[in-house]
């Protein structure tokens, strides 16, 4: 496909959104070609049935090759002799047949899927996942490319519209994703990878998205900047080399409108209906299987909605922290691995926080809009359809005059440890831009004390005064307990003990304000023997 041409190709291209679903369908099964999922560099095919769903598993070039056969909605453009007006075949100065790209379309050839198979370089089968908006890529270079079009064709006797793929056109080797950029959105962004921003095109862009987040009331200046941090880390994904943390979106009350700024931003650069899922907590298993799958999709999000309860799943921290995922396949006896590196955003009420995930988020507070207040967006999710284009205009605006006039001048005010990258990164556009208070509200949060450790550090603190870190029995810390509020002084010897070895052992190795943390005497047979220890 390397000699072939845009201009060849004469149907009309992807007109969004208002064919999205239908497109997404179609691209989902270029993972067949690799997918996301690799185990071990072996490639783990990603095939979609009507009936069945995203089903996943590992297989052979002959077995690919049969599942394809049976996959209807996967098509390809193929390669024809290239013939005369008078139907003989061009030949080149070589006496060889002039092949190129025909107009039919049809299944998969072989040799599609040699070339996946049988050359390392080939990209595709290192497919990361499908994007529908534009990026910068590591190199720091624009990726705005649509490799999806659209002919008519006959379907049980009416003519519809019938997608198809131009593998060439859409996938980026740089980035690992295959792109579907609509026209309406490469127009509006004509030259950006040559602009630098003027005064006069900042004020412009600042100005857009203030009018494009207008009916939000977002409780800090840190709030505000955090929901210009998200969309921007959408669209500069790759020029972070580190993971990026998740957003939180929270409310003290409901009906403050989390869900549809989320909405919102992910509709406006995605140009797709949002997806989202609501996920369960006290049903650990559930909720991972349930992640998993999203993550095999190959998304540029991971948008949880409505999130209650105790925020807390190891399997959540390590997709948000590491960029990579490995789960046991639905059905089968094998793992996959999936790249997640996509941001995550959660809405919630008050949410309780896990330790792990607390250092893993950024805020944004919103505050419910008085009775009675008017909106500026009358229909919201249409408005932020229209406005996708130019808003996408005005972030990457940010980004060139960051780039280009700021010399990527990093962000050092702030940070959060295991996201430095990002910090720098997407504060450094912030800063140049003058959005004031990035992190200021996520830093607050983090160093925050739980009443719960400051309550065990009480205990702790005078412990460690008289005894050091020497062994004592559960027996001598009556009065430690006593003072903390973990007996009573009406309460048994028995009762003491009891509470305090409970609580203890629910303390055990945690770090506390303070730097302090509780030890076991496993070796001591006789009784419970316990110490504090305080970090250097």
């Amino acid at each position: 496909m390397a000699g072939e041409k845009n201009k060849r190709i004469k149907y009309e291209s992807w007109k969004y959104p208002e064919k999205i679903d239908q497109a997404r369908d179609l691209i989902s099964n270029m993972l067949k070609m690799g997918s996301p999922v690799v185990d071990r560099g072996g490639v783990m095919s990603c095939l979609k049935y009507d009936e069945l769903g995203i089903r996943t598993q590992p297989m052979s070039k002959d077995n690919l090759l049969a599942e394809m056969e049976n996959t209807t909605t996967y098509q390809v453009q193929k390669w024809e002799k290239a013939l005369a007006h008078d139907g003989k075949e061009i030949k080149n100065s070589y006496g060889d047949t002039v092949r190129r790209l025909g107009t039919a379309v049809g299944d998969i050839p072989m040799r599609v899927i040699n070339t996946a198979y049988g050359l390392l370089d080939n990209g595709l089968w290192k497919l990361r996942g499908v994007l529908t908006h534009p990026i910068i890529n590591r190199d720091g270079g624009y990726v705005i490319r649509n490799g999806l079009y659209w002919r008519d064709g006959d379907v049980n006797g009416v003519t519809m519209p019938k997608a198809r793929i131009h593998l060439a056109d859409g996938y980026d080797a740089r980035c690992m994703y295959f792109f579907a950029i609509p026209d309406r959105v490469a127009a509006e962004l004509a030259g950006i990878e040559n602009q630098v921003p003027t005064l006069n095109d900042m004020v412009a862009a600042l100005d857009y998205i203030d009018l494009f987040l207008c009916d939000f009331i977002f409780a800090t200046p840190s709030a505000k900047a955090s929901a210009v941090a998200f969309m921007l880390t959408m669209v500069c994904r790759q020029v972070i080399e580190g993971s990026v943390p998740m957003l939180e979106v929270r409310a003290p009350e409901p009906q403050s409108g989390k869900s549809l700024l989320v909405k919102m931003m992910i509709w406006a650069i995605t140009g797709e209906h949002p997806r989202m899922f609501t996920p369960t907590f006290r049903d650990v298993a559930e909720f991972e299987k349930e992640l998993f799958s999203h993550l095999l999709e190959g998304r540029n999000y991971i948008f949880m909605d409505n999130v209650y309860g105790k925020v807390q799943s190891s399997f959540l921290d390590m997709a948000v922290t590491t960029g990579y995922s490995t789960k046991r396949l639905l059905g089968m006896n094998v793992e996959g691995t999936v790249y997640s590196g996509m941001p995550f955003v959660m809405t919630a009420n008050n949410p309780q926080l896990s330790d792990d995930i607390k250092n893993r988020i950024y805020l944004l507070d919103l505050l419910k809009p008085l009775a009675g207040a008017e909106f500026k967006h009358g229909l919201p999710e249409a408005y932020a359809r229209e406005a996708g284009p130019k808003l996408l205009r005005a972030l990457f605006t940010l980004y060139n005059h960051w780039d280009k006039n700021e010399k990527r001048q990093p962000f050092k005010e702030r940070r959060i440890d295991g996201f430095i990258e990002w910090s720098q990164v997407i504060g450094g556009i912030l800063q140049a831009a003058a959005i004031d208070g990035f992190l200021d509200d996520t830093m607050k949060q983090i160093k925050e004390i739980d009443p719960k450790l400051e309550q065990a550090a009480d205990m702790a603190r005078p412990w460690y005064e008289q005894h050091q870190s020497n062994w004592i029995f559960v027996k001598d810390t009556f009065n430690y307990a006593l003072e903390a509020g973990y007996v009573k002084e009406g309460d048994s010897v028995q009762e003491k003990i009891q509470k305090i070895a409970a609580r203890l052992a629910r303390l055990r190795m945690t770090r506390l304000p303070g730097g302090y943390h509780f030890e076991r005497n496993d070796d001591e047979s006789r009784g419970s023997q316990w110490r504090v220890v305080r970090d250097a």
